[in-house]
């Protein structure tokens, strides 16, 4: 294993077998959707920055790629390099599919490592993995950012 700019313990291709949290800042765009203001608990007329706060097994980068997939034929999955660091198509199912605020908003470089690499990897498994993505979306909102997170 080796340092990566998401996860100190994560290789450069392979995962450190651990979970993940990440975040993703979305374009302001995704303001004017109804849904995402009111799952990230802001009122109409918002101007603030927007963030989507997740969970993962894989590698933050390797997660990233799933929520911008397409997930129709002739893709029905995607490149996942991260299980043992040799490109595998993943199929989609339910746990894996993207986010459709990140899918059609994020910026191409979304990731926003200085806001999560600090938390990973996170010890303790899904649960623990959920309980400190709820952690820092709370975080985020707090530092007044519009935060979607499940």
């Amino acid at each position: 294993m080796g340092d990566n700019k998401y996860c100190p313990l994560c290789g450069e291709k392979k995962r450190c077998g651990q979970h993940h949290v990440y975040a993703i800042e979305l374009k302001p765009e995704v303001l004017k959707n109804k849904k995402f203001r009111e799952l990230a608990g802001v009122e109409e007329g918002f101007e603030g920055r927007c963030f989507y706060v997740g969970q993962t097994k894989h590698q933050v980068a390797c997660r990233f790629k799933q929520h911008k997939a397409k997930r129709r034929p002739p893709r029905t999955g995607f490149n996942c390099y991260c299980k043992n660091g040799t490109k595998e198509l993943e199929k989609f199912c339910a746990f894996n599919r993207g986010n459709r605020f990140v899918k059609n908003f994020a910026f191409p470089m979304g990731l926003r490592a200085d806001l999560f690499r600090h938390k990973n990897p996170i010890p303790g498994g899904e649960d623990a993995a959920k309980r400190e993505e709820e952690k820092l979306a709370l975080e985020l909102r707090a530092k007044g950012f519009a935060v979607h997170f499940h």
